[in-house]
């Protein structure tokens, strides 16, 4: 559990030693740590079904971050695994 400033929390957790760091279930951490260029892998999982609403995916900012696609995967069920790296350049 995190307490206190999330980001400079993160940031202690990174340079120590350990396993990499997976957040799932977090909306606040999902929306918070790319915005504080703290993620180092995104992976996400497009399915194909429409269900009309629910959580964003993604914080109503307008800061604009590249990612670079590393990976792609679709499965006999349609999903389609993304995985991206932070990317400077467009």
């Amino acid at each position: 559990m995190l307490a206190g400033d999330v980001s400079s929390a993160v940031r202690a957790l990174k340079s120590g030693d350990g396993d990499p760091i997976l957040v799932a279930g977090s909306c606040t951490l999902v929306h918070t740590l790319p915005l504080e260029r703290l993620v180092d892998e995104l992976r996400l999982q497009v399915f194909p079904v429409s269900i009309g609403n629910g959580l964003r995916v993604f914080p109503e900012d307008r800061t604009k971050l590249w990612w670079q696609l590393v990976d792609s995967r679709t499965f006999d069920n349609g999903v389609v695994a993304n995985t991206f790296r932070p990317s400077d350049i467009p």
